[in-house]
């Protein structure tokens, strides 16, 4: 059974384990914070699902697979507010690349190498639909359009051009929304009750 058949047939165990782990680094994130006597903003969010949901991630994926004789490697990357990029002219538009980026891979018994990642620019809000602001229509037309782009404060990338293809939004660069109130509000995604979520993309 190939890698891909194997996770579809364990895809509720998986979604399950998935929505457990952001639950956690968003509950780990309120207390952190709590800790601290600060509230969370959107780079506390993101840490935490770096930090605590991650190796979560990673734990489950490689229970399926290690079923199999497949080893999975897993991390995540806190880029918030770097690398930059730009593109176009007249004048320029300029954003951040995004603000948290997976990375999978995994090594079949033969040793054969498969990766895959996402990235995800990060909002914190309760409101449904999500409304993109006007200071932020450079990071839509990039996730949308995929224009070329330079890196641009990026250590070692800055300079650098690169060509994403298709040039059309697709799932490996995607917007995630966390829900930003806190746990012991009704209404919070950490309750899990129907219409709500903690993370979702």
């Amino acid at each position: 059974m190939s890698v891909t058949a194997t996770l579809w047939q364990n895809r509720d165990e998986l979604v399950q384990s998935f929505h457990n782990a952001a639950i956690t680094g968003i509950l780990s994130t309120w207390r952190r914070c709590e800790n601290l006597r600060t509230t969370p903003q959107e780079p506390d969010f993101v840490a935490g699902l770096v930090i605590e949901s991650t190796p979560l991630i990673h734990s489950a994926l490689n229970s399926v697979l290690a079923r199999r004789g497949t080893s999975v490697s897993m991390s995540s990357v806190f880029c918030h507010q770097t690398p930059q990029v730009t593109f176009g002219s007249h004048p320029a538009a300029s954003c951040e690349l995004g603000d948290i980026l997976f990375a999978y891979v995994h090594t079949s018994r033969v040793g054969q190498p498969r990766r895959n990642a996402v990235l995800f620019q990060a909002k914190v809000s309760a409101q449904q639909p999500y409304r993109i602001h006007t200071g932020e229509r450079d990071q839509l037309r990039l996730y949308v359009d995929w224009p070329d782009f330079t890196y641009t404060r990026a250590t070692a990338l800055t300079g650098q051009k690169r060509s994403v293809t298709p040039k059309a939004p697709h799932s490996g660069a995607q917007y995630i929304l966390i829900d930003d109130r806190p746990p012991h509000e009704p209404m919070s995604g950490l309750l899990g009750f129907p219409g709500t979520y903690p993370v979702g993309c």
